[in-house]
């Protein structure tokens, strides 16, 4: 929880300071003063704590605006215009606190410019090193459209590359998430299954690769290399050589509220990419 006091004024010091406190919940989070004081790059502090603490620092621009040259209207004409407003400010809130969590640098050395492609590993690192959720690392990659003051938008690590999430039905039964998922491919050569993903249809694995020993299938290898279906308003449709990878983040339990996740990304190798008519 944010909250905001006026000190007193120093003599020959000037007016009252204004300072912003931030309240942690040390029963739920079950950390110490020593944790937050050694907490370093590559030794966060939990995941969700971070994420907490970042989602409330940035709701600072909402409760003191005119300290950061933003402007919010004072006046509603209705309570729905008012509880319209307060789910927008939580709605923006969600898309600034992982630029707090993840910062332009990391990225800078993440996707570095000399850098060809990103691996799953390089992905994996990086959450640990940064101390944030596949949702938030899958988040900060899609504002990276919105604010690319350094060029990362053009860097070839951060091209022909998708990024999501799969979730575990069963031990045998996967099912990708519609929601996050990155993708950015050159010429907007991008998967037909990533489309459909983004526009929030369901998209079996199975129904996307042929190899029954890749372990979205219900294999047990974490990569394989297909053929998938391109979309590209450009040309007739076409198939694409496509390597895909998977990460283990628990082990699969019965359980029905303990699902195994995976994560997901699928990149087209800049070497031997080709496509070929159906």
């Amino acid at each position: 929880m944010i909250a905001s006091a006026e000190s007193e004024p120093v003599p020959g010091h000037g007016a009252a300071a204004h300072q912003w406190y931030l309240l942690i919940d040390c029963e739920t989070y079950r950390i110490t003063g020593d944790d937050l004081e050694n907490e370093k790059h590559g030794q966060p502090l939990p995941v969700r704590l971070r994420n907490t603490v970042a989602h409330e620092l940035t709701h600072v621009l909402a409760f003191r605006a005119n300290e950061f040259g933003v402007e919010l209207p004072r006046l509603f004409k209705s309570a729905k215009s008012k509880r319209d407003f307060v789910y927008l400010i939580e709605k923006q809130t969600e898309k600034l606190s992982p630029l707090l969590l993840f910062t332009d640098g990391f990225l800078d050395r993440l996707f570095a410019p000399s850098k060809a492609k990103t691996s799953l590993e390089d992905l994996c690192s990086a959450m640990h090193s940064t101390g944030v959720s596949r949702y938030v690392l899958i988040n900060r990659l899609n504002l990276v459209a919105l604010s690319d003051t350094k060029g990362f938008w053009s860097r070839p690590s951060l091209n022909n590359l998708a990024v999501g999430i799969g979730e575990w039905l069963s031990q045998e039964e996967a099912i990708f998430k519609t929601w996050p998922v990155y993708s950015k491919f050159d010429a907007g050569r991008v998967p037909e299954f990533v489309l459909k993903l983004e526009r929030g249809a369901q998209v079996p694995p199975k129904s996307i690769f042929a190899d029954t020993g890749f372990s979205l299938c219900g294999g047990t290898s974490d990569s394989t290399e297909s053929q998938v279906v391109l979309s590209w308003k450009s040309v007739a449709r076409s198939n694409l050589a496509l390597e895909s990878q998977v990460q283990n983040s628990c082990s699969w339990s019965n359980q029905p509220l303990r699902l195994h996740r995976k994560k997901l990304t699928s990149r087209l190798g800049c070497a031997g990419l080709r496509s070929v008519e159906d």
